[in-house]
């Protein structure tokens, strides 16, 4: 980005822990009940991307039933983030959950 004149002006605060969860806290605390402190109370903020959820599909039983309410709920949070982070007319931008095999395996 700093090297492209229309985006040089821009700093990126990342705010990710590894093994975090959006539903509920892992190894650190959810995204849900971090939003506030990561991306609400920052000063500046002209845009957010939330770039989360592969370690709640991760942990889940992989049978269909498990995934399938995983996903709906996975669905519901991220509408309440974005909710609450366009509540203050701030962009969202949401990046894929990269592709990958069985929980915590390079398959």
């Amino acid at each position: 980005m700093q090297k492209h004149d229309s985006t040089s002006n821009i700093a990126t605060l990342n705010e990710t822990a590894g093994g975090n969860r959006i539903l509920r806290d892992g190894l650190g605390p959810s995204v849900l009940s971090r939003i506030d402190r990561d991306v609400l109370a920052q000063s500046g903020v002209r845009y957010a991307t939330i770039f989360e959820g592969i370690t709640d599909t991760g942990v889940a039983s992989t049978d269909a039933v498990s995934q399938d309410e995983i996903d709906k709920q996975l669905v519901a949070a991220y509408k309440q983030i974005v909710t609450r982070i366009h509540a203050l007319c701030i962009p969202v931008f949401g990046a894929t959950i990269t592709p990958f095999g069985s929980p915590y395996t390079s398959d």
